[in-house]
C-alpha cells in the first residue's frame, strides 16, 4: 500500500498550508495513496505527551513493505520526527520525504535544527528524496545528503476554477504573501504607468503612502486567482529592492516559493531575479521575465512590448494548466516510487 502523511495545521489564507495540502489531495485522488491523518503538536508539552501516541497511530496504518510520503518538515521538531523515521525503518516501511522549506535557511532563529548538516542527517534516513529544485540539491548533497534525489522543479496549486479572463492591457504589478516581513515593499520604486497590487496582512503605513501602492487585504489562496489584475506576479523577498539580501531574500536562492504556483495558476507572468533558484524555471518555460534590481522595473517593462507579454501570458496559462491538475507532484512520486 501507498500512504501520504496529512499533517494538518488548522490556517486560514496560508498559502503554505495549501502547498501540503494539494501534494496530499494529489497523492489520494491521481496516483491512489491513503492519507494518514496527523495533526501538528505545536507546543513542547504537546509533543511531549502526546508524540508518541501519534507515532503509534501511524505506525497501526502502515506495514512491512509499504510506501509511506512525509511532507518535510512535519513541524512537529526534531526528536519526535527522527523517533518517527526510526520506528517506519525498523517496520521495513519505504520512506519518501517530499520537501517543501529548509528552515534553517529560512529563517534566523533555529527552531528545530542546528543547521544544514543536521537537516541532511535526519533526511538520510528516508530511501528518496523529492527536493525542490536542481539548487536546492546540490545544496544538500554539499552537506551530507546520500539519499537518491528527484527534482520537482515548481510546486502544484490545484484549482477547479477556469482561468479569469485577461485583457491586452498588463500595467499591474501583484505582489501576495506576508507583507509585514516583505520590508522592501517600504523601498520599492513602481514605474510611473503601473500599480502595484498587494495582497496578504496588512503592511506598514509607509508602504500604503505611495499612492501607486494599491493595497486590498487578505484572501484565501482559491480567491486570489479571480482577484488578481492582468499583468506580472513579483517574487523578491527581504529588506533591500536593490538585491535578494537578508535570510528571506537569500532563501530565494534555494526555495520554489509557493507565490510562484499562484502566479501561474491565475496565467500571470512572473517578475523574478535570476538569483532565485526557480528562475531556471521560469525563463526556460518562458513564462516571465528577469529584473534583478527592482529600481530597474521601469527600464525592464519598458522592453516588453503588447505581444511580448501575450506570448508570456499564453505561456503562462498553460504550464498554469498543468498545476492546477496537479502534474508535477504526479511525476515527482512517480520518478521517486520508481527508485525504491
Amino acid at each position: 500500500m501507498k500512504y501520504v502523511l496529512n499533517v494538518t495545521y488548522g490556517e486560514k489564507n496560508n498559502a503554505g498550508s495549501k502547498a501540503k495540502a494539494d501534494v496530499t489531495e494529489i497523492l489520494t485522488k491521481k496516483l491512489l495513496f491513503k492519507a494518514i491523518q496527523f495533526q501538528q503538536l505545536e507546543s513542547r508539552a504537546e509533543r511531549v505527551h502526546l508524540g508518541y501516541s501519534k507515532i503509534k497511530h501511524v505506525l497501526e496504518n502502515v506495514h512491512s513493505g509499504d510506501t509511506l510520503v512525509i511532507q518535510y518538515p512535519t513541524y512537529n521538531g526534531h526528536t519526535l520526527e527522527s523517533l518517527l523515521l526510526k520506528k517506519l525503518q525498523a517496520k521495513h516501511v519505504k520512506l519518501i520525504a517530499f520537501v517543501h522549506d529548509i528552515d534553517v535557511l529560512r529563517y534566523e532563529k533555529k527552531i528545530f535544527y542546528k543547521n544544514v548538516a543536521w537537516e541532511c542527517r535526519l533526511l538520510n534516513k528516508f530511501d528518496v528524496i523529492i527536493s525542490p529544485n536542481s539548487r536546492m540539491t546540490q545544496l544538500l548533497k554539499r552537506n551530507g545528503l546520500v539519499r537518491p534525489v528527484v527534482n520537482l522543479q515548481v510546486y502544484d496549486y490545484l484549482q477547479e476554477q477556469s482561468f479569469p479572463m485577461r485583457s491586452t492591457q498588463f500595467q499591474a504589478i501583484s505582489f501576495a504573501g506576508n507583507l509585514t516581513k516583505s520590508t522592501f515593499l517600504s523601498k520599492v520604486k513602481i514605474p510611473t504607468d503601473y500599480l502595484l497590487h498587494l495582497y496578504g496582512n496588512k503592511p506598514d503605513a509607509n508602504v500604503l503612502e505611495n499612492k501607486r501602492v494599491k493595497y486590498h487585504g487578505s484572501f484565501s489562496p482559491e480567491e486570489l486567482i479571480n482577484v488578481m489584475p492582468n499583468g506580472f506576479g513579483l517574487v523578491w523577498d527581504g529588506p533591500n529592492p536593490r538585491e535578494l539580501s537578508g535570510t528571506m531574500g537569500k532563501y530565494l536562492g534555494y526555495n520554489n516559493p509557493h507565490k510562484v504556483s499562484l502566479y501561474l495558476s491565475a496565467g500571470l507572468p512572473i517578475l523574478i531575479s535570476d538569483k532565485a533558484a526557480i528562475s531556471d524555471f521560469i525563463i526556460s518555460n518562458h513564462v516571465g521575465i528577469i529584473v534583478n534590481n527592482l529600481d530597474e522595473l521601469a527600464f525592464t517593462l519598458k522592453q516588453v512590448s503588447s505581444s511580448d507579454f501575450l506570448v508570456l501570458q499564453k505561456n503562462a496559462q498553460k504550464l498554469g494548466g498543468k498545476l492546477r491538475e496537479g502534474y508535477y507532484s504526479q511525476l515527482a512520486v512517480q520518478q521517486a516510487l520508481n527508485m525504491l
